[in-house]
């Protein structure tokens, strides 16, 4: 990661990617797209991530970032705030119920009383968990805790130390963390599921620029470097964005 403290923003262009999982996470799977993007435009593209959700979203709506890596949910903010769609995931992601394996846990009806961890209260896994609680018949705040964490491997962390019964979260998300951090857990139940994530360029980026960038990603599946880009990110093939989708996310609100 680079020091931003000098960084001309008229001459580099800056991608945002969503503060929910580690930086180390953020450094690791998300660099090697640097190149790609910088060759695609001729300019350097440089990462950034957010300490949290609130600084992320205040960098979103004051446009801070040319590019940015969003959750679903993330669309509408980030469309009125001047962000147009590039690229989604190909397919659907949807959050699991983590339980540790000896949990006496069977199903999402179980946690009434009980201490549910979820990630920031704005992610998708969080949003998408109250949902199924509900659908479950447990009220937040209600019949069941909440127990907002950090980012993702917190809230496993938080339950692997006995703060909570169960963690929501996605086969993506888990995949992108240490090995001791995924082993030992079954799940008891299912979210709904939901569009992946998606690139967004700020319309101030020229119209030729911002072709250059969807195209380079769509191209990431048909080539040897670009297949390595995917599976560093380890949310598959990125296609064409069809924006109905994701404005259905507003049932969730």
């Amino acid at each position: 990661m680079r020091n931003y403290a000098s960084i001309d923003v008229k001459s580099d262009r800056l991608l945002g990617v969503f503060p929910y999982i580690s930086a180390r996470v953020v450094a690791q799977n998300f660099a090697p797209a640097l190149p790609a993007l910088q060759l695609a435009i001729g300019k350097d593209v440089l990462l950034r991530s957010a300490a949290n959700f609130d600084a992320f979203s205040k960098a979103i709506a004051s446009e801070s970032y040319d590019l940015v890596l969003v959750q679903p949910f993330d669309y509408a903010r980030a469309s009125k705030h001047g962000y147009l769609p590039l690229a989604g995931m190909k397919g659907f992601v949807q959050g699991k119920f983590r339980v540790l394996e000896n949990s006496p846990y069977q199903q999402i009806s179980d946690f009434k009383g009980k201490v549910v961890a979820l990630p920031p209260v704005d992610s998708a896994q969080s949003r998408l968990g109250r949902k199924a609680l509900l659908q479950a018949g447990l009220t937040p705040g209600k019949d069941v805790t909440i127990e907002y964490l950090k980012n993702h491997e917190a809230c496993i962390q938080f339950m692997r130390n006995g703060g909570a019964v169960a963690c929501v979260i996605s086969d993506i998300v888990l995949s992108m963390m240490p090995n001791e951090m995924q082993v030992g857990l079954r799940d008891v139940g299912l979210t709904e599921k939901v569009p992946g994530v998606l690139f967004m360029v700020h319309k101030r980026i020229p119209e030729k620029e911002r072709k250059k960038l969807h195209n380079e990603i769509l191209s990431w599946k048909d080539s040897e470097k670009g297949r390595e880009i995917l599976k560093s990110m380890q949310f598959g093939d990125f296609i064409a964005v069809n924006t109905n989708d994701y404005l259905l996310m507003k049932k969730f609100d």
